[in-house]
């Protein structure tokens, strides 16, 4: 099997600066707004530079799952530079809102309905899938996922999510798969900087607040993540530690990147699998769930 390509997106203009003449018309908020946007691509183009590195060494063909799609942006992205490869949009990972996954899949659907022939890679219709049940991932998926990849949403997971997840990806990546984990995270080298201290702060804070207003649903636990923690949580799954970098320019972004070096588990018997169903949804046997719930 031939290793993927990577097509360099020329002439995307979706988040360029406006023209010195037009900011000087904007109020402050649409300045505000313009920067965020910026600063936006210029992460996301980071995050595509280092993704790079590992995805065009995959076979021709390999799926890759992204892990919280949100509206499909990133994924259409990923479709659009690596034509080779098969993108999986999914989300489920925390209480999403379903209308959340339907603007997904309107938005899935209406780029493949538009970028059909011209060689055009179609994105994978979206899926939704629970962490607390990694167990059935191996039935949505089978085992042999090229990589999985976790974009800027690690810190709307907590901690027991992020366990179950990088569970789930052993469960389901074939032999040479990588997990790659990128986004805001405490690298574990030196003190962490002012901002990053800032940013979690505010991520808990925000979460406490909306946890608040939402008394009935399960409480919201953000937060930046460890770098080493994600590494103790990846080799204690059973997947190889590759590599620590960091991201882009001085912003705490972090990637993490693991590799699945030896066959999957087996995914139990049907039957077990129901009986585990059964006692995770009872009233007295619910498990715990530290889900994101994000715009």
């Amino acid at each position: 099997a031939h290793t993927s390509k990577f097509v360099q997106v020329e002439n995307d203009t979706r988040f360029l600066r406006p023209r010195s003449s037009d900011v000087e018309e904007q109020d402050p908020w649409q300045r505000r707004l313009a920067d965020l946007q910026e600063d936006s691509q210029r992460k996301l183009n980071a995050a595509i530079s280092m993704l790079s590195t590992h995805l065009t060494k995959l076979p021709g063909g390999s799926v890759v799952m992204e892990i919280g799609s949100r509206c499909g942006d990133f994924a259409i992205d990923l479709a659009r530079r690596f034509p080779d490869l098969r993108i999986q949009p999914v989300e489920g990972f925390g209480q999403t809102s379903p209308s959340l996954h339907l603007l997904l899949q309107a938005h899935i659907a209406d780029y493949n309905k538009e970028n059909v022939g011209d060689g055009a890679q179609k994105v994978l219709p979206p899926k939704v899938l629970e962490s607390t049940r990694c167990e059935r991932w191996a039935l949505e998926f089978g085992r042999n996922v090229g990589a999985v990849l976790a974009v800027n949403v690690i810190q709307y997971f907590g901690k027991d999510v992020l366990n179950d997840l990088i569970g789930g990806c052993r469960r389901v990546l074939g032999v040479g798969g990588l997990l790659i984990i990128c986004g805001p995270c405490f690298d574990g080298i030196g003190p962490p900087a002012d901002s990053r201290l800032l940013y979690d702060e505010g991520l808990k804070r925000f979460a406490a607040e909306g946890s608040m207003r939402r008394p009935a649903c399960s409480p919201l636990r953000w937060s930046m993540p460890d770098a080493p923690q994600l590494r103790q949580y990846g080799e204690a799954a059973g997947l190889e530690f590759v590599e620590q970098r960091r991201v882009g320019a001085a912003d705490g972004c972090v990637a993490v990147v693991f590799r699945q070096h030896m066959p999957p588990p087996k995914p139990p018997p049907p039957l077990l699998l129901v009986q585990n169903s059964v006692s995770t949804s009872g009233s007295g046997g619910r498990r715990r769930s530290s889900q994101k719930s994000r715009p």
